[in-house]
């Protein structure tokens, strides 16, 4: 049985491999933001194109500039087998580190399309000049379950970033004195600045339930709010700190961590914000005490490391449901004996401390009796009894002219019992977490059943199908299934049995039939097309030196958790157009441009971006004169690509929502401001 099993798989995966071979798989590469200063972060990721299955490693290169960028994490994306990243490494190219994923058990496992991975690069320090990088895809190698080498796709391309030299005008330190006070004892804490300076705002947070927030020595605005602080000055100049005063309200160790700091000179306040300043000392610790220290196995029990004087002390049981464990329990308490009363709710305490506290103590799992009754019993190698916290294995052997069912209940509840066919037996798996209780295992076997078609429902369109993509049909009889058809989208059915198309009824209702001539045991595969019904526009944006900037609008249905793409690329989501939109600049005619466009558009996994007509064109936060500015720069052709100016700055620039740029949409800034 095991060969059989065996070459069939093999079969399957030779031609799973020769299918991906016949597809473009392309790894795209993207960022998080076009900007990025030294020292900050940046997310580079990679998106699949299409979906592969059958994969027993996958591996792409990302390479960078090392003298530029430190490769920090690498986080795979929900849905993904796990991605690793290797060391930094170099070939004649350059740096570059490697993404992959490997099926341990050669399984072959499947990779989705969308979102990768995400790899995040650290900008160094010592940037001291601006300037722009690259981050390429490429391709390295892949395998699937024949174990032999596939080509999946080409390169996926770069993106690049600009990289800024660090600039703050001030920097901040946070100290605290004295670093010990006892409770309604004050604490002072410091925040002392590089430089005069006349405009401050300070954000820090603190330990509310061991400090209490009590002055400032400024005339400062001060907002406490649930253990954080905000603290905001301006006026004449200033260069002594800004003085902090914390009463300690119960013991322990309690910090306090200055989280944001924005400081600037008067004369800057009529031309910027007020700047991030450098946190050359972000935190310090303040211990309050008046208390002792409790020590405990972690594995057994839970509470505070610490115990306040004079005040009885409570600690837990580690398990959710203690009443599985037999536990013995002492504890000392300034090197002496002391009295540990249980509290009956798996809970203890200990009685006005005076001391340091050491707990000991040890727990016994309580152990549970197994019945096993039904027409398989005997098929059943099963010991008398299970403890809880501890997954017990037994084994089936099996019968193979019989179907198996199992059932099992733990102290009367029905529970789930994880079975693994090894050919001639099931390992069954009861999860210690479950041994709760009696456990009773009913199994029962039966004759087969007459033997059944197999029916694979593939395409587009094959997650509509009711009942799955996979189901079967009995033999010898006609199978009918229904497509529960989405509006806005054409379905289409074909199907092959033995490389043989066979006729597939449409009964016009959303069902459709297979002869029953064609239900003889060989499996069939239905293919269900399903595109989408979508109205693609394309109009003159706006005239270049040369060219022009065509808006290509998309209207339509998308997929749950899509959104729809040009190129590949996001497009973005305008309400004033109801239409998935995207810019092309091109110095062909508009007729060229909108027969390439048909072409371009898809749709992929990700959020829907939506352009804000607020005025705010430049996204500094604020709508001004330089809004309207930029739209005029627009129209007057002073961009020729996109850069600096982003293709999103442009749809923002349409205020009126005429699908054209031009002055009314400068005029519409205005009215606002």
């Amino acid at each position: 049985m095991k060969k059989r099993i065996l070459s069939a798989a093999l079969a399957v995966c030779m031609l799973l491999s020769l299918s991906l071979s016949a597809f473009a798989i392309t790894a795209n590469v993207s960022v998080d933001k076009p900007t990025v200063k030294a020292g900050e972060d940046v997310a580079v990721t990679l998106s699949m194109s299409d979906a592969l299955s059958d994969i027993v490693t996958i591996a792409y290169k990302v390479r960078f500039d090392s003298s530029l960028f430190t490769p920090k994490s690498c986080t795979t994306a929900a849905g993904q087998p796990y991605v690793t990243m290797s060391i930094v490494r170099k070939d004649a190219k350059g740096s570059y580190v490697n993404v992959s994923t490997m099926d341990p058990t050669s399984e072959g496992q499947t990779v989705q399309a969308g979102a990768f991975c995400t790899v995040v690069f650290t900008a160094k320090s010592d940037v001291s000049a601006e300037t722009t990088a690259a981050f390429i895809s490429e391709f390295e190698n892949a395998m699937d379950t024949t174990f032999q080498p596939i080509h999946t796709g080409h390169d996926g391309g770069s993106v690049s970033v600009k990289v800024k030299p660090a600039s703050a005008a001030y920097s901040v330190a946070l100290t605290a004195a004295p670093a010990t006070v006892g409770i309604d004892e004050n604490a002072q804490v410091k925040l002392t600045v590089s430089d005069t300076y006349n405009a401050y705002r300070f954000v820090l947070s603190y330990d509310a339930e061991k400090l209490e927030y009590k002055s400032v020595n400024t005339d400062a605005s001060v907002k406490n709010e649930r253990g954080t602080l905000t603290v905001t000055g301006y006026g004449a100049d200033r260069s002594d700190p800004v003085i902090l005063t914390f009463t300690g309200k119960a013991a322990g160790k309690a910090s306090v961590t200055l989280t944001a700091a924005n400081i600037d000179s008067g004369e800057n306040a009529n031309v910027q914000d007020a700047p991030e300043a450098v946190i050359t000392a972000a935190s310090a610790d303040i211990e309050v005490i008046s208390s002792h220290t409790v020590t405990f196995d972690a594995k057994l029990f839970s509470g505070n490391t610490t115990a306040e004087h004079g005040k009885d002390y409570t600690f837990s049981k580690t398990d959710k449901d203690p009443k599985h464990y037999t536990y013995t329990v002492s504890a000392t308490m300034g090197g002496k004996d002391t009295t540990v009363t249980d509290n009956g709710d798996g809970t203890y305490t200990i009685a006005n401390v005076t001391g340091d506290v050491v707990i000991t103590g040890s727990r016994k799992a309580v152990r549970y009796p197994i019945t096993v009754n039904g027409s398989g019993a005997k098929d059943a190698a099963i010991a008398d009894d299970a403890a809880y916290g501890e997954d017990y294995v037994f084994s089936v052997n099996v019968d193979a002219d019989y179907d198996y069912t199992f059932e099992m209940t733990i102290g009367g509840v029905k529970k789930n019992l994880d079975l693994e066919d090894i050919g001639d037996a099931y390992l069954c798996t009861i999860s210690g977490a479950d041994i709760t209780g009696s456990i009773v295992i009913t199994i029962n076997k039966t004759k087969k059943t007459p033997a059944t078609t197999s029916i694979l429902f593939t395409g587009s369109g094959s997650g509509d199908v009711a009942g799955g993509v996979t189901q079967q049909a009995k033999t010898g009889e006609a199978f009918t299934f229904t497509i529960n058809k989405k509006d806005g989208y054409t379905y289409t059915v074909t199907a092959k049995q033995n490389d043989s198309t066979i006729t597939v009824k449409d009964n016009g209702n959303g069902t459709y039939t297979i002869d029953k001539q064609h239900v003889n045991g060989t499996d069939i595969t239905v293919e269900v097309g399903k595109t989408a019904n979508r109205t693609v526009e394309v109009s003159e944006y706006v005239k270049l030196n040369g060219k022009s900037m065509f808006l290509v609008t998309v209207s339509g249905p998308v997929s749950d958790g899509n959104v729809m793409t040009y190129g590949g690329e996001a497009m973005f989501w305008s309400e004033k157009y109801n239409a998935y939109a995207y810019l092309v600049i091109s110095d062909k005619q508009l007729g060229a441009v909108k027969e390439a466009a048909a072409g371009l558009i898809g749709e992929k996994a990700g959020v829907k971006a939506e352009i804000r007509y607020d005025g705010d064109i430049n996204g500094t936060g604020r709508v001004d004169v330089n809004d309207a500015q930029l739209v005029w720069n627009m129209y007057n052709a002073k961009y020729a690509a996109f850069g600096t100016t982003t293709m999103e700055m442009f749809l923002r620039a349409d205020m009126n929502g005429s699908k054209t740029l031009n002055v009314d949409d400068a005029a519409a800034i205005i009215n606002l401001i």
